[in-house]
């Protein structure tokens, strides 16, 4: 396998098991002990990084993490109520594109 195709391997592998992941990386952080799990797994698929695999594969995760929680957020009914009212305003015929 090419590393890009390793890399996305790895990215859906985090995306499909991020609570398992992150419920593992929190009682790491609690414990100070790793235990046998997704995390692990995720770390074996980023062999490729050699000694930097559990860093790379925790990477994995908190970016999965972070994309979980954009586009949660962004797609809120509240989210998407504001943006509504942005761009009517934005684009209303007092105020074209932002010129008054």
């Amino acid at each position: 396998m090419t590393l890009e195709t390793n890399r996305a391997y790895a990215e859906k592998f985090a995306k499909d098991h991020l609570v398992e992941c992150v419920t593992e990386l929190l009682k790491w952080q609690d414990t100070g002990v790793l235990a046998d799990g997704k995390v692990r797994e995720l770390q074996a698929l980023c062999h490729w990084s050699g000694q930097a695999s559990l860093r790379v594969a925790q990477t994995f995760v908190e970016r999965a993490a972070y994309e979980k929680i954009f586009d949660d957020a962004f797609n809120s009914p509240e989210i998407q109520a504001r943006r509504k009212e942005f761009l009517e305003e934005f684009y209303s015929e007092d105020n074209i594109g932002g010129h008054t």
